[in-house]
């Protein structure tokens, strides 16, 4: 039982960022989106694999999908994403 649980501890902390926390959490109240290609939306800036929000109240961020329209209230940024406007 011991050995298992060194083995788990060391595969944990061997694994690369990107494995280990796949997703973006928000941080400090600022949203964050995955990274997709090599820019970020307008009002993100990058994050490891992650666009973060410069501020609390930058509009929400979503990939795009391909070939689709962003919904109403939102805005195509960077063609990789859709941004909500804010008011």
């Amino acid at each position: 039982m011991r050995h298992a649980v060194l083995v788990l501890v060391m595969a944990l902390v061997a694994a690369p960022p990107a494995i280990s926390n796949p997703y973006c959490i928000p941080f400090k109240g600022r949203d964050r989106v995955i990274k997709v290609g090599s820019t970020c939306p307008t009002g993100y800036f990058a994050a490891a694999n992650c666009s973060e929000a410069l501020h609390g109240n930058t509009g929400k961020a979503v990939p795009k999908l391909k070939g689709a329209a962003c919904l109403s209230g939102s805005f195509a940024s960077s063609g990789d994403y859709c941004v909500r406007q804010v008011t």
